[in-house]
Formats: structure tokens, sequence, C-alpha cells
């Protein structure tokens, strides 16, 4: 569902002191994961919006239209 959701895609999932990249169909998600995504902000937006992702301060979301 979060790999390959064009125009965004899923480059890389932080796991306690893992990385995981690439990130392979099959890969589940694990409470705690921090999912790094790169595309189009404005997409990102939408799917942290719709599908329930909590996303952490730290980082910036800016759309450049």
């Amino acid at each position: 569902f979060l790999l390959n959701r064009s125009p965004i895609f899923l480059i890389e999932i932080g796991r306690a002191d893992e990385v995981i990249s690439p990130v392979l169909p099959d890969q589940v998600l694990q409470d705690g994961d921090v999912l790094t995504f790169t595309g189009a902000a404005d997409s990102i937006i939408d799917l942290v919006q719709g599908a329930g992702v909590a996303v952490e301060t730290g980082g910036a979301v800016h759309s450049h239209d």
C-alpha cells in the first residue's frame, strides 16, 4: 500500500537500530517504524491525512507550487 503510491515512494524504513532500504513490496510495517518518503509534498500530506499515519515533529513537509 505505501511502497509505490505514485507520485510518492517509500524509500526507507527506520526500525530501532537498523535502516531498511530498499523497501521490498512484502515488507511488513511494525509499530514505531519511521517511514521516509520522497515525491510530491501534497501527495505525502494527502497520504498522512487519509491513512491515519502519525507525523513526528523534527521534519517538515513543504509544498512548492
